[in-house]
């Protein structure tokens, strides 16, 4: 392969687009100048250019931005996570470029921000171009919601660790990290709690939390009660697990086994199990007084006081 096949797979890697010094540092200056007036290239930025004929992808102007910024700038923010495969944020075109302390751009019609955090970020490249690690785009998305929902964020949260690129512990700790320099820290903070905290995994989960939170003591979210088996929400109290039938994760008859085999695990535990549904979520009030019923019932059997319902149901249920 030869150094211009070279710089067409770099341009590739790079969504279609490249900078006139990674051609002149494979090719040459003469070189890459004379490819670059050829008519194969577009200019995109000051210094950065487009192959011409390539498809317009929304990742393709953070690309640029970033290779305009150099040295050492990352792209983050909603074009990032859609990278990562979150599903609201496919096809985002919103981005933030993070360059080096002290880097200043003149002329320049996107957004930026110093960086003070590049010695512990993660980067995932594409050719030349850094882009944020998972949950840091997660983070700096938040500061840049831009036309983005709060439950696009905590959906994005979910996938992620759904598809295990970021767990808890380690979204504790980068949030620990970047209080104070990034703006998106108390924004996730105040839509995560919002949602139920970092331990509910689902909108289901979420819409649900705010009727076990009504008991005292609450039900606590994700509880390893068995080796294996982590309910949705569990009554350490009563041995009650509660978890939320999602209609799809639950629909399927595989899905329906696993199902029966964790509740037998439980119920040898002498763990008993209550399921929600989207329908019983639709009145929640009815739903209290279910689930009250069944804590006096399960307390009962156990010799124990049952929880009790002492904070309302909140206004936006």
């Amino acid at each position: 392969m030869d150094r211009l096949d070279e710089a067409y797979d770099l341009c590739r890697e790079q969504r279609g687009v490249l900078a006139r010094h990674q051609l002149a540092a494979m090719l040459g200056t003469q070189v890459a100048d004379d490819l670059l007036r050829s008519g194969r290239f577009e200019p995109m930025l000051r210094g950065v250019h487009r192959l011409r004929g390539t498809a317009e992808l929304p990742e393709q102007r953070a690309f640029g931005a970033a290779l305009r910024a150099r040295p050492h700038a990352v792209v983050t923010g909603p074009v990032a996570l859609g990278l990562y495969g979150v599903p609201a944020y496919l096809g985002a075109d919103t981005f933030e470029i993070l360059v080096a302390p002290g880097r200043s751009l003149r002329n320049v019609d996107f957004s930026y921000r110093p960086d003070g955090d590049a010695v512990r970020r993660g980067v995932t490249t594409y050719g030349g171009v850094k882009v944020a690690g998972p949950l840091d785009a997660l983070i700096d998305s938040a500061g840049l919601l831009d036309g983005f929902e709060e439950r696009d964020l905590r959906v994005a949260w979910d996938h992620l660790r759904g598809k295990r690129l970021a767990s808890i512990d380690r979204l504790e700790g980068r949030l620990a990290q970047r209080r104070g320099s990034s703006p998106g820290v108390p924004v996730l903070e105040q839509v995560l709690d919002r949602g139920g905290g970092l331990r509910v995994e689902s909108e289901g989960e979420r819409r649900l939390a705010p009727v076990m939170n009504c008991f005292e003591p609450a039900f606590e979210p994700q509880v390893w009660v068995t080796r294996r088996r982590r309910p949705d929400f569990y009554s350490r109290r009563c041995r009650l697990a509660c978890d939320y039938l999602g209609e799809v994760d639950h629909a399927y008859v595989a899905q329906r086994i696993a199902d029966d085999e964790r509740d037998d695990e439980l119920r040898r535990e002498r763990v008993d199990v209550f399921y929600v549904t989207k329908r019983d979520l639709e009145e929640p009030e009815v739903l209290l007084g279910t689930l009250a019923g069944r804590l006096t019932v399960r307390a009962h059997e156990l010799g124990v006081r049952p929880p009790v319902a002492v904070r309302p149901l909140p206004p936006s249920l």
